[in-house]
């Protein structure tokens, strides 16, 4: 069985820190705030998506060059509490994965900021790799390729947000295991029809739900 681990919300504590950059850009650039369900619905696209969902009318050349001018991809962002150590315990027993709209610029360095050997993932696929972002489900196509190559037909794609679910929901190969420590509440993901016991409160919990 293959592990696929999305990165943010599920090994990097990014949530809040990046909403509270993204208000600081606002207000630099006198845009209005953004709802606090904007940001939980539109959170996990990839960047410029993401952008673009929340200021339909925005430079984003310009948010991304003030962004930059303010050092705020800087800061460092800690990961989710024994995640890191999860994963070396995993990658001794599974194949890990990586599926992210992450860039690979950030994906990089933020990996590199805890302490993260991306070598434990035997693919890792960032927003470059592919034409697809989440939630369309043609951005497993590559994975799913290899999968078939290595005569796998069963896989777990854990993630924080309505984009990840919406992402795997629709392949059998693929299940769905939501974490809650990104934006996505328990009822959201309940009322899109995850069943309860594939949900866990972090990504520590997942070596004993794999036993159970």
């Amino acid at each position: 069985m293959i592990l696929i681990i999305d990165f943010d919300g599920v090994i990097l504590d990014s949530f809040t820190c990046s909403k509270n950059n993204i208000l600081k850009v606002a207000t630099k650039l006198n845009l209005p705030f953004p709802k606090e369900t904007d940001f939980i619905n539109y959170w996990g696209k990839e960047w410029s998506s993401f952008l673009l969902s929340v200021w339909p009318n925005i430079d984003v050349k310009l948010f991304n060059k003030t962004f930059n001018a303010m050092n705020l991809h800087q800061e460092r962002i800690p990961s989710i509490e024994g995640a890191v150590q999860v994963l070396k315990d995993l990658s001794k027993k599974y194949y890990l994965a990586m599926v992210t709209n992450r860039g690979w610029d950030t994906l990089s360095k933020k990996a590199k900021d805890i302490d993260l050997d991306l070598s434990l993932f035997q693919f890792v696929q960032a927003f470059e790799d592919t034409p697809f972002e989440k939630p369309d489900s043609r951005v497993f196509n590559k994975l799913l390729l290899k999968m078939s190559k290595m005569k796998e037909t069963k896989a777990i794609f854990v993630g924080d947000t309505v984009h990840d679910f919406g992402a795997c929901d629709v392949i059998p190969e693929i299940d769905f295991i939501g974490v809650l420590t990104g934006p996505t509440k328990k009822e959201t993901f309940l009322s899109l029809g995850v069943r309860e016991d594939n949900l866990l409160l972090s990504i520590k919990e997942l070596p004993f739900w794999l036993k159970s």
